[in-house]
C-alpha cells in the first residue's frame, strides 16, 4: 500500500548516464578540472548500450535486428533507416542454441501463435563491440542425478575453483584449478568472470556425465572470518559473492541436464589437508573438493581425533 501511495503521490524521477556519474560532477576533483572528460564518460555510459527487445510475429524474432546463422552476419537498421552489418558474429557459448532458436523462428508458418521473441544487445566498449542475443534456453529434458559414474567436486576459493574427478568407488581421477581475479572488478565484470569459469566447470561434468557436488557455504563464517583472517582477504571475499557463484552453478547445471548435489561443509578442509592432500599431491582446496565428492557419494569421513585436538589447541592459543 505504501508502494502505491508513493507511485500516485511521488513523481518518479530518471536519471541518464547513471547517478554514480551525476553526483561525480560535483564530488569528484578529477570532473571539476576537467569538465570534458565528465561529459565524455556521461556519453558513454548513457549511448554506450542498446537494447532491443524481441516481437514473437517477426521473422527472425526481431523487426530491427536480424542474424544470418549461415554466414554469422548480424545486420540492424537505425532511426534514418541506415543498415549496418556486423560481420563474424560468433558467439563462443550457445551458438547452437541462437542458431536453432532463429531457425526455428523463421521455419514457423504462424508465428503470432507459435512464435518465440528473440533480443539483442549491443554494447560499445570503446576498442570492441560485445553482442548480445537475449533468448529462452529451455533446461535440458533430461537430467543426470546419476552416481554410477561418479561425481564432481567443487571447492569455491577466492580467486578459484578447485575441481576433483571422482569416480564410482570414491577414487580420485583428476584434479585441477580454474584460476580467475576478481580484484578491482565492478560488480559487472565479476559477473561475466563467473560466468565464464562456471560455464566451463559444467561443460567438463558434461564430457564426463558425472553430477555436481558443492558445499553449502557460510559467507560470514566458514569462508571469511576463519580462513581468511585479516581485513584484505575479507574484502576480497566480499567481491567474491559465493551465492552468486552457487547460482550460477546451479543455473548452468539446469540448463545442460546436470545434477547439483549440496552437502554439509563441516571438516572439509581439514579432512582433505589431513588425509588426501600429501597421498595425492594436490592442493588442500583439490584436497577438499575430493571430500565434498565423496560426502555426496555416500563415503563417510571422520577427522583423526589426535589431529584435530592438537588443530583445536592451535585455534584457542
Amino acid at each position: 500500500e505504501k508502494q502505491l501511495i508513493k507511485l500516485t503521490n511521488k513523481v518518479t524521477g530518471v536519471c541518464f548516464g547513471s547517478k554514480k556519474l551525476a553526483r561525480g560532477r560535483l564530488t569528484q576533483k578529477s570532473y571539476h578540472a576537467h569538465p570534458e572528460r565528465w561529459q565524455k564518460d556521461w556519453v558513454a555510459a548513457r549511448y554506450g548500450k542498446m537494447t532491443i527487445s524481441g516481437r514473437k510475429d517477426a521473422k527472425s524474432g526481431n523487426f530491427v535486428f536480424h542474424y544470418q546463422p549461415e554466414t554469422h552476419t548480424l545486420t540492424f537498421k537505425t532511426i534514418d533507416q541506415c543498415v549496418i552489418r556486423l560481420a563474424d558474429v560468433v558467439f563462443p557459448y550457445g551458438q547452437d542454441h541462437v542458431n536453432r532458436a532463429i531457425q526455428t523462428q523463421m521455419n514457423l508458418k504462424d508465428k503470432k501463435k507459435y512464435g518465440k521473441p528473440i533480443g539483442w544487445s549491443l554494447e560499445d566498449h570503446g576498442d570492441y563491440y560485445i553482442v548480445k542475443c537475449l533468448i529462452n534456453v529451455p533446461p535440458a529434458p533430461y537430467l543426470n542425478t546419476s552416481t554410477s559414474t561418479g561425481m564432481v567436486g567443487v571447492d569455491l576459493n577466492v580467486n578459484h575453483i578447485a575441481i576433483a574427478n571422482v569416480n564410482a568407488i570414491g577414487q580420485c581421477v583428476d584434479a585441477f584449478t580454474l584460476p580467475f581475479n576478481l580484484e578491482g572488478k565492478t560488480s559487472g565484470q565479476v559477473t561475466k568472470i563467473i560466468e565464464a569459469e562456471v560455464i566451463a566447470l559444467v561443460d567438463y561434468a558434461v564430457k564426463h556425465h558425472k553430477p555436481l557436488a558443492i558445499e553449502r557455504l557460510d559467507t560470514t563464517r566458514s569462508k571469511v572470518s576463519r580462513p581468511y583472517g585479516n581485513r584484505k582477504a575479507n574484502r576480497r571475499m566480499s567481491q567474491f559473492a559465493y551465492q552468486k557463484m552457487t547460482l550460477a552453478i546451479k543455473s548452468r547445471a539446469e540448463k545442460m541436464g546436470v545434477a547439483v548435489y549440496v552437502v554439509n561443509p563441516a571438516y572439509t578442509s581439514q579432512i582433505g589437508k589431513m588425509k588426501y592432500m600429501k597421498r595425492l599431491g594436490v592442493s588442500i582446496h583439490m584436497a577438499a573438493a575430493y571430500v565434498i565428492a565423496r560426502r555426496a557419494m555416500g563415503f563417510k569421513e571422520i577427522l583423526p581425533p589426535m589431529e584435530a585436538t592438537e588443530n583445536l589447541t592451535i585455534f584457542l592459543m
